[in-house]
């Protein structure tokens, strides 16, 4: 199994702030900026196992425990007198640092767990080693029969694990967790792949329960590598998994798992559905599954967008894109609803030159002025960088560029699967194709008309707005570039001038 080391550098001001909004667990005696310095943190996770490799959780990439912005880590802690306290440290995306935790010398850090739960002071009081507290927090933390969200899911996969203070330059508290629990995991659905055979896509599934040991229903979670549900079971436990494919008809995929603690079970029940192209119009689900787009009644559930542009040019413009997501060749896909409308600052300033350009190759560009290429997703991570450096050094905050927060916002509410770039603000010429349509040549309503059409087919989408919607192309210190829906025209208009609508876009 590979592991994740993730070494953090403490930001004083940060954790002053994020020691008050963890738990009311924490208190000034144990958690004070006044007993010491900051308690560096690593922490190192293992993956689930098993012989074909089985990332670990929703969010993980290949075989890696990957942690995301705001997780909270527990470290149950112990002072002199054997009292017990739980304590909160919250992970910083943008710094990769664990923030909220500073060093006691009074203080013994016996064990540590993810996910962070508050409350559980008065519980872990009787407790006299690291061993009790793993059984205490299996007791008191069991999985969610309900594991059918991101949130959910990521509940019942307990990790917990030793901790190792280190005192030699600098305190630092090295953590080592586990899965408490174990895995069961389902793939299955018609699969097609591209004429080209370069890629491989399922369409999605409904109504999938899984029943273990003959206890009631249990919901599991859709992720891009299968339906996942986290057991507390151990040796050979009687699994019966029940789905529906969009045709209607229903499936039971039985049979004994072999568990222990750590490990997953993978049923599959994949049926080949030929050759099969990409198409606009296609309907794309959270697990990363694709249903075909001339279908009359695609299912609603679990549908996050619908493909605007097919095949691997936003991947070729955008270089960060390359980095970060070599996989998503394929296409590019709209968001079922807007993310809101806004300015696109409330002050002005060239970010390209007085910004961007000191980044060196941060970003994988230079500008954000670019109006022939489909580099959204590098626009966005500069961005966000942007935004984060204005805070961070207590600048306008009005020069903030304020859709970065609306889709971040959107991608929180809809989770997009670990295979695809995440949701991002398109750039001037993906916003032109979403509204034109990929095979027009010039201005037109051609692309907003066809989406229209398959968002009308869903429970939950809306019509794309007619009327100018911003991208994340800016001209110069006073104008951004937008795309009038109602026309086609692409245009320039000033940042704080007036609030215009916001559609993330991601990758596949």
């Amino acid at each position: 199994m590979k592991r994740q080391i993730i070494t953090q550098i403490q930001a004083v001001v940060a954790l002053l702030l994020l020691v008050a909004a963890c738990s009311d667990d924490a208190t000034d005696t144990w958690q004070d900026a006044g007993n010491g310095s900051p308690l560096t943190i690593q922490v190192c996770s293992d993956g689930f196992s098993s012989s074909d490799g089985c990332p670990t959780r929703a969010a993980d990439i290949g075989y890696t425990t990957v942690f995301q912005d705001g997780d909270r880590l527990g470290i149950v802690a112990e002072q002199v007198d054997g009292s017990k306290q739980n304590l909160c440290a919250t992970y910083n995306g943008a710094t990769q640092a664990w923030e909220g935790i500073y060093y006691d010398s009074k203080t013994t850090y016996l064990s540590a767990y993810f996910p962070y739960q508050e409350g559980l002071t008065n519980q872990l009081n009787n407790i006299s080693d690291a061993d009790g507290v793993l059984s205490a927090l299996k007791t008191l933390m069991p999985p969610l029969a309900d594991q059918g969200s991101l949130a959910a899911y990521r509940a019942s996969d307990l990790l917990a694990g030793t901790c190792t203070l280190h005192t030699e330059g600098g305190k630092s508290l090295k953590v080592a967790l586990s899965h408490a629990y174990s895995l069961l995991l389902l793939r299955a659905g018609t699969e097609y792949t591209t004429p080209d055979g370069s890629f491989a896509y399922r369409t999605p599934l409904r109504d999938v329960q899984v029943n273990v040991d003959d206890a009631l229903a249990c919901t599991p979670f859709a992720s891009a590598e299968g339906y996942r549900l986290i057991v507390d079971k151990s040796g050979s436990p009687s699994v019966a998994w029940f789905y529906t494919l969009p045709d209607g008809k229903t499936y039971k995929v039985a049979g004994n798992a072999s568990l222990t603690e750590g490990t997953y079970h993978l049923y599959n029940n994949i049926i080949s559905g030929g050759n099969r192209a990409l198409a606009v119009g296609d309907y794309y689900y959270s697990d990363g599954s694709i249903y075909p787009g001339d279908a009359s009644n695609p299912p609603s559930e679990g549908c996050i967008g619908v493909v605007f542009w097919v095949g691997d040019k936003a991947f070729q413009d955008d270089p960060l894109l390359q980095i970060d997501h070599p996989g998503c060749t394929h296409g590019l896909v709209a968001a079922l609803q807007d993310a809101g409308k806004t300015l696109w600052s409330s002050d002005y300033e060239d970010i390209t030159n007085n910004w961007l350009k000191n980044q060196g190759s941060t970003y994988g560009i230079t500008t954000l002025k670019e109006t022939e290429k489909m580099q959204g997703y590098a626009n966005t991570k500069a961005l966000e960088g942007y935004n984060a450096s204005e805070r961070a050094t207590g600048g306008n905050s009005g020069k903030t560029v304020l859709p970065i927060g609306l889709i971040r916002s959107y991608a929180g509410a809809y989770p997009a699967p670990a295979s695809s770039s995440g949701w991002y603000f398109p750039s001037v010429k993906e916003l032109k194709f979403m509204c034109w349509g990929q095979n027009t040549n010039g201005q037109s309503t051609d692309g907003k008309k066809k989406l229209d059409e398959q968002f009308g087919k869903l429970t939950g989408a809306s019509s794309l707005q007619s009327d100018y919607s911003w991208s994340s192309t800016e001209l110069g210190s006073y104008r951004a570039w937008l795309v009038n829906f109602t026309s086609g025209r692409v245009s320039d208009y000033r940042k704080g001038s007036s609030s215009y609508w916001v559609r993330a876009v991601l990758a596949f």
